[in-house]
């Protein structure tokens, strides 16, 4: 798709940190929660959303 449209901000994710929002792309987010994301992620808490509350 980033080929596609000839650009490299192309990405379904978004990280914002102190107020500033950053691009994630699907490769940058398996890389960080292969290196140990995966062990400091509560699989118990269920999130802002509520959806399934």
């Amino acid at each position: 798709m980033q080929a596609y449209l000839g650009r490299t901000d192309v990405t379904i994710l978004t990280r914002t940190v102190k107020g500033v929002e950053h691009t994630l792309t699907l490769r940058e987010l398996r890389e960080e929660w292969e290196a140990g994301l995966g062990l400091q992620i509560d699989l118990l808490d269920i999130g802002g959303c509520g959806c399934y509350v």
